[in-house]
Parts: structure tokens; C-alpha cells; sequence
């Protein structure tokens, strides 16, 4: 078992250098993305479960500790338990990105949203 991990990660290392040929796709690509995504999944996501426990847990405490902050552990939690748990052979073909790191998301303003505000405070 401890020569075994070294060589998966050795093999899917060369697998992800390998640069990705559009014309070269077929039936057996798809099978090699498809293998490649469930070994690469094996190593990638036990390491992001750890992660999203630890800050799990480091944003619980920061949440009791700021007086329940729920901004401040909110800074926590998203990183760390947001972002990607599993490889998809579209990640390994590089047309999706893997994000470790979960992303906050981005807030849109509403123009009707802020018509309703602009009526209330007319009348």
C-alpha cells in the first residue's frame, strides 16, 4: 500500500501534464478521462474533506468566539467548505476548473429591487 500511492500519484500526474487534443477524443479517450477522474477523485478528495472539517469546525469556533458573528465565521466556512469534491474527466480535459477553495458568491443587484425601494419612499 505505501508503494501503491506514490505511483498513482506519479501516474495521474503524468496523465494531467499530458496536454489535451480535441481530435484525438474517441471511446477510449473518454474511458481514460473516466478512470483518470475516479483515481484522481481518490486522492483529491479525502485531502478536501479534511480541509472542509477543519474549517468546518475553525469556523464554529470563530462563530462562538466573535459572539455569533455569523459574518466572521461565514469567512471561514466558505473558503473551506466550499470549491470542488469531486474530479469530473471535463476537469481533467481542462474545459472546468477544480477550485480547492470555495469562491463567496457574487451579489447582483436587481433593478426591480430597487424600484419597489424607490416607490415605497415616494409615498
Amino acid at each position: 500500500m505505501k508503494k501503491f500511492v506514490p505511483a498513482v500519484t506519479i501516474i495521474l500526474s503524468l496523465f494531467l501534464l499530458t496536454p489535451y487534443n480535441a481530435k484525438a477524443e474517441g471511446t477510449l479517450s473518454n474511458v481514460g478521462y473516466g478512470v483518470g477522474s475516479v483515481l484522481a477523485t481518490c486522492v483529491y478528495s479525502p485531502a478536501k474533506l479534511v480541509y472542509a472539517g477543519v474549517g468546518g469546525l475553525t469556523g464554529g469556533i470563530g462563530f462562538l468566539l466573535t459572539g455569533g458573528n455569523q459574518d466572521a465565521a461565514q469567512k471561514i466556512w466558505t473558503p473551506s467548505v466550499g470549491g470542488t469534491y469531486v474530479i469530473t474527466p471535463e476537469m481533467l480535459k481542462g474545459k472546468e476548473k477544480v477550485q480547492f477553495v470555495g469562491q463567496p458568491e457574487t451579489k447582483t443587484s436587481q433593478p426591480q429591487d430597487n424600484k419597489v425601494q424607490e416607490d415605497s419612499l415616494q409615498r
